[in-house]
């Protein structure tokens, strides 16, 4: 789905975030799901994962199943309790996967999908501006 420098680079981003912040954003791309809904996946990874520091729970888990044949793409990310104030949940699935994500995945950029999302993700958490402020932007 990505190239080796658009893993490279998205990786690279993520690093020095985590680094700078210490909130960790894991991107996990699955040809299936295997039954299982998308969110309670991406909820499970993170927990399985260890996404986030221990105690602060600030990791956000983005889930990529791109459309293959008749079976339509998805997209999730599941953002920790301990960030839930900064990052809630009707942002992250309603306006940074619909208005930033989807766009880009229809025109089949699924690196600039990824990519943009996770740096709106990343300006909320580290408070460049609110999800209130993005809501009336987006």
């Amino acid at each position: 789905m990505l190239s080796d420098q658009e893993k490279q680079q998205l990786e690279s981003e993520l690093v020095q975030f985590n680094d700078q912040t210490s909130t960790q954003i894991t991107i996990v791309t699955v040809p299936s799901l295997n039954g299982y809904e998308i969110s309670d996946f991406a909820f499970r990874i993170g927990e399985k994962w260890g996404v986030g520091q221990k105690g602060k729970n600030n990791g956000i888990v983005i889930v990529f199943k791109p459309k293959v044949g008749n079976e339509r793409g998805l997209v999730f990310v599941a953002v920790g309790y301990g960030l839930e104030g900064v990052i809630p949940d009707a942002v992250a699935n309603r306006n940074v996967v619909d208005y930033e994500m989807i766009p880009r995945f229809k025109q089949n950029d699924i690196y600039g999908g990824l990519s943009a999302g996770t740096h709106v993700l990343m300006s909320l958490a580290s408070g460049e501006f609110t999800a209130a402020d993005y809501q009336k932007k987006s």
